[in-house]
């Protein structure tokens, strides 16, 4: 897989307070790492208001992790699609100006997701044990997917600009192959190892 190119420092120190702003917009900056604490304690007290256990999900007693594993995906989620938007044009820029195939910035939209992943993972990090283990069950999963899609948007970006620029269509055979290269090529190469390395070592 081909390494990402540097990007000035100027755009480094940008993504950076981005970031900062974007963790402070979805309140991911501290008191978060107590949100399924503070979950499993209401469900807790409403089973005692009930006289019995409450069940979430449909099945999970409130005394099981799983009970809470709503709490923080959603802002996960959310987190890691706009870091993905803010980074992605940055890398667009030098992709264009190399004129090289469409898989060199698939590679790079791989790097890109595995990086992003390894972000939320240490939004979470500071946590319990107990809300470590929900990232690797339930956060990390859901943020993956919610990259996929855009990981799909910009390979399809990809593909068409290098049609254009090879002055092709859709609908000749250089540009269908182009297409059916492109199909699954993220899920076959960047998929289950992507979530595989942010999982291990835990």
């Amino acid at each position: 897989m081909a390494d990402l190119p540097e990007l000035k420092e100027s755009i480094q120190r940008t993504l950076e307070i981005r970031w900062n702003q974007a963790l402070v917009k979805h309140g991911l900056t501290g008191p978060h790492l107590l949100w399924h604490v503070d979950e499993r304690n209401r469900l807790r007290r409403i089973a005692a208001q009930m006289g019995s256990s409450i069940h979430s999900g449909g099945s999970a007693d409130w005394k099981a992790e799983s009970a809470v594993d709503h709490i923080g995906v959603p802002e996960s989620e959310a987190l890691a699609e706009e870091r993905f938007r803010d980074l992605c044009p940055e890398y667009w820029r030098p992709w264009l100006s190399t004129k090289t195939q469409y898989a060199c910035f698939v590679d790079w939209l791989g790097i890109l997701q595995l990086q992003v992943l390894e972000e939320l993972k240490s939004v979470w990090d500071g946590g319990s044990k107990t809300v470590q283990r929900w990232f690797r069950r339930a956060g990390a999963p859901a943020v993956k997917k919610a990259l996929d899609t855009l990981v799909d948007e910009w390979t399809k970006q990809a593909q068409n600009a290098e049609l254009k620029r090879e002055g092709s269509n859709v609908g000749t055979p250089a540009g269908k192959k182009i297409e059916e290269e492109g199909e699954g090529r993220l899920s076959s190469e960047n998929g289950p190892a992507v979530l595989e390395v942010i999982l291990s070592n835990r």
